[in-house]
Formats: C-alpha cells, structure tokens, sequence
C-alpha cells in the first residue's frame, strides 16, 4: 500500500476522535469498530449501511477539482484521475490519482 493513502487512511479515526471529520448518524454514535467508506476530498464519513450509502453517493462525486489528483493535486487530463481504493480495518479509502501517482512514482515524497 502506498504510504499517502496508509496515511490518509490512518487520519480518518484520528479525524472522528478530534472532530475534523464527521460521520454518518451510525457513526457518530457507535460505541465500537464499524466499517466505514471514506473518500479523500470529503471529511465525511459513512457506514456501509444501503441508507447511509445511498445518501453519501452526491458526496462521492467530486465537485469542481475532478481532473485534479487527490494525491499531488496535478491537474489530469480526460478521462480524469483513476480511482483508487484502500483498506486499513474497518475503514475503505477512495482516491482520484493521476497516472503517476497511481504506481508511486507520485510528485510527493511519499
């Protein structure tokens, strides 16, 4: 796994304890590990409930920067960024990256 999306990944329970990102109603009031979907350019999350899902789906697509890589933010030209996905437990990672950062040889370190 590319170390950017292990890192992204790991912000997203980092994000919930500190309150930067938000859940979905199930989320936000579970006691315990469930699994979630996250997308890069959100700081909303979801569980993978058929109603939750279904609500987040206009979050998923990206608004105004979907030529822009989510990893390096170069700007991708048609057809866009590749999607990408990752998990790490409980929680499954979409990412828009542009060629070169889709097999790691990215414009970051890292």
């Amino acid at each position: 796994m590319q170390r950017w999306l292990l890192r992204r990944l790991l912000e997203v329970p980092l994000g919930l304890a500190l309150g930067d990102i938000r859940g979905c109603e199930h989320v936000e009031a579970s006691s315990g590990p469930i699994a979630v979907l996250a997308v890069a350019w959100s700081r909303h999350i979801v569980c993978l409930s058929r109603e939750c899902f279904a609500r987040y789906l206009e979050e998923l697509r990206p608004r105004g920067e979907e030529t822009a890589c989510d990893r390096c933010g170069a700007h991708v030209p048609p057809p866009g960024p590749r999607m990408t996905m990752a998990r790490l437990g409980h929680t499954i990672l979409v990412a828009g990256l542009c060629p070169e950062c889709l097999k790691d040889g990215g414009h970051e370190g890292g």
